[in-house]
């Protein structure tokens, strides 16, 4: 074996080595029963502690276009509306199919990711109930047209497929706040705790403000020894030009992909630089370096928030060396095809030539980084194991959002990102 090649560790190196451990006892002990994608949009979702009864999220009506948006109509069965409905099976959910036609399982695309996301923390999070049954989602109510009676309000988010009424299959009441809080960090909408017997959440109307944490699938990316490669032909293993933790210029592996959407139409930022020209398309919601005006220092922003004369930073030719500023000279909304997003070492990626974050959605491109601690961490000791290069989503992209608010988690894995590179490094040594 591998490790009968290594010498004993000091007590200095082995501390390191159980903070480690210990953190993914923590951060991913849960994550790792899960193993399903799903698709989850966290902004200010770091709400940790469980709804209040009554209480709302956002504080606003649910029909607000801060909320889930406008009610649009009733979706009449067998319509094409209907018929565009998704119908879900998630092994993770009991559904209560009280009037055994199967509405309680029909929802919008939106919906059922956000409720599959959702099933997943749910089994992570309260595993069994002590007699060996696993504690699962339950989905009282989800499509309702309200033709026989009226289960919900004239304008109810039932009526589209765009709400579910939720609970615990345990029945356990003490759960529902929790329930609700996991619920939004899952990325529904709006939640309400409104009964003492279930949550109601909701979601906008599908492809809302759906525009991915991406690359289009002809962005470009330079390869170690200088060659550049298409985003859609990028592959796990590839060592692409990214920025270290010092801020120069080095050649990064590409972990995994986080999300691969081929030939998906999709709402993309272009950015156009001079003195050195170049020019990048990236989701709005997407991290880039810029140059901050006030501090003179690198900080990220989201790309839809650059406007013409701010600065980000360019690699100027295909050698390594210092990243040049560039003046943004125009910032244009387009459309295109595909949506890739690869996770490198560095959790930095040159992509068109301009310095990019791997992340998305937060503001904090190194509180992102660490959040991600434990799947490079597997990764090391486990290569491979991380790897998703098919198309959807990653299943950690989903599940360790879930965690990613406890303060625990975030306090141990402040350090392991350094911790990490030196192991590997000491490790080479033997």
């Amino acid at each position: 074996m591998r490790r009968s090649q290594y010498t004993p560790m000091s007590s200095r190196r082995l501390v390191p080595r159980l903070h480690l451990i210990f953190a993914m006892i923590i951060s991913a002990g849960g994550l790792l029963m899960a193993c399903g994608p799903g698709r989850t949009a966290i902004d200010t979702r770091r709400r940790s502690d469980p709804l209040q009864q009554k209480e709302r999220v956002p504080d606003v009506e649910e029909t607000s276009n801060e909320a889930s948006g406008p009610y649009t109509g009733v979706v009449i069965r067998g319509s094409d509306e209907f018929k565009a409905l998704s119908e879900n099976y998630d092994p993770d959910i009991v559904f209560k199919d009280e009037k055994k036609n199967g509405d309680e399982r029909r929802m919008t695309k939106n919906c059922k990711e956000k409720l599959d996301a959702l099933a997943k923390a749910v089994k992570a999070k309260w595993g069994s109930k002590g007699s060996g049954k696993v504690v699962k989602l339950k989905v009282i109510s989800a499509y309702d047209t309200a033709e026989k009676r009226r289960h919900h309000t004239a304008h109810s988010l039932h009526h589209e497929g765009r709400a579910v009424d939720l609970a615990t299959d345990d029945r356990d009441k003490r759960k529902l706040g929790e329930l609700g809080q996991m619920a939004y960090k899952a990325g529904f909408d709006w939640v309400n705790y409104a009964s003492k017997s279930y949550i109601h959440a909701s979601v906008k109307i599908d492809g809302a403000g759906e525009e991915g944490s991406c690359f289009p699938e002809t962005s470009l990316v330079r390869l170690e020894g200088g060659r550049t490669k298409s985003m859609k032909d990028l592959q796990v293993g590839d060592k692409v030009a990214s920025m270290d933790s010092s801020g120069k210029l080095v050649y990064s592996k590409v972990v995994t992909f986080l999300d691969i959407n081929p030939n998906k139409p999709t709402k993309y930022v272009s950015i156009q630089t001079e003195n050195p020209a170049a020019q990048v398309t990236i989701t709005g919601s997407h991290l880039i370096y810029q140059l901050n005006r006030t501090t003179r220092q690198k900080s990220t922003v989201h790309a839809r928030d650059l406007k013409v004369d701010d600065f980000v930073y360019v690699q100027n030719g295909s050698a390594l060396g210092k990243f040049t500023v560039g003046r943004i000279v125009s910032v244009m909304r387009t459309q295109n095809l595909g949506a890739y997003a690869p996770l490198t070492e560095t959790g930095t990626i040159v992509v068109d030539n301009v310095l990019c974050s791997c992340y998305a959605v937060i503001s904090d491109a190194k509180l992102a980084h660490w959040s991600f601690a434990p799947l490079r961490f597997a990764e090391w000791l486990f290569p491979g194991c991380s790897a998703h290069d098919e198309p959807g989503i990653h299943w950690m992209y989903t599940i360790h959002l879930f965690f990613f608010g406890d303060v625990f988690t975030a306090v141990i894995v402040v350090d392991l990102s350094d911790t990490i590179l030196q192991e590997k490094a000491d490790l080479k040594l033997h």
